[in-house]
């Protein structure tokens, strides 16, 4: 009886932490950061995609693309998809600590995001004061959350 209790327990648990993973990913398309300078608000898929601010005869503002935020932003629905289809407890202990790394990856994008002037065909970095928005900040802590269930779930 109890084996048959445990296995309905995993297997909600696996459930609960590929909805997890799911929902933090789904929060790159909520505002991610707030430019300090403007208060303009950017999505998490603008941010770690790239988007372009500003455009005029001499030149533009931009926003770089972000591998560690594309990673950052990805991790979770993979970290969910893990821990839903393989069931062993190696696993389940993958899967929390890829929700970590992405929960800290998440944490760090407001101080890795590159913003590029080009005028007039020459291109310097801006220095911007970002500012986590809620997107972001919601997608750190399902992220957290996701890898203490990943964890829990390696643990029974």
């Amino acid at each position: 009886m109890k084996s048959k209790s445990k296995k309905k327990m995993n297997f909600a648990l696996g459930i609960l932490i590929f909805i997890l993973g799911v929902a933090a990913t789904l929060m790159l398309f909520l505002p991610g950061l707030v430019n300090g300078d403007t208060d303009s608000v950017y999505t998490g898929s603008q941010v770690v995609f790239g988007t372009q601010i500003y455009e005029g005869a001499l030149g533009t503002t931009q926003i770089e693309p972000s591998v560690m935020g594309i990673i950052a932003y990805l991790l979770p629905a993979v970290a969910g998809l893990l821990a839903l289809i393989i069931k062993d407890k190696t696993a389940a202990v993958l899967s929390g600590v890829m929700f970590i790394a992405a929960a800290v990856m998440l944490f760090l994008i407001s101080t890795s995001t590159v913003t590029t002037v080009t005028f007039l065909g020459s291109t310097n970095t801006y220095d911007t004061t970002w500012t986590m928005s809620g997107g972001l900040i919601s997608a750190a802590v399902i992220s957290i959350f996701g890898g203490i269930v990943s964890l829990y779930k390696a643990a029974i």
